[in-house]
């Protein structure tokens, strides 16, 4: 039983840390949106494409 609890700590732990990493990812994208405004479009960056999460990865919501 604790091998399975162990278990299910990390992946909510890893879980927790991919919500954050994409929050992350969000604002960072938001930011060069932000830079694409003062820029000529030929010097435009690449968007991030972000993914979202799975409903199956967030079950509790």
């Amino acid at each position: 039983m604790e091998l399975k609890e162990n278990f299910n700590k990390k992946v909510i732990g890893l879980r927790d840390k991919k919500v954050k990493l994409l929050e992350e990812l969000r604002t960072i994208d938001s930011e060069l949106a932000v830079l694409h405004e003062f820029l000529p479009p030929e010097e435009y960056s690449i968007r991030l494409k972000i993914p979202e999460m799975a409903p199956e990865e967030i079950p509790e919501r």
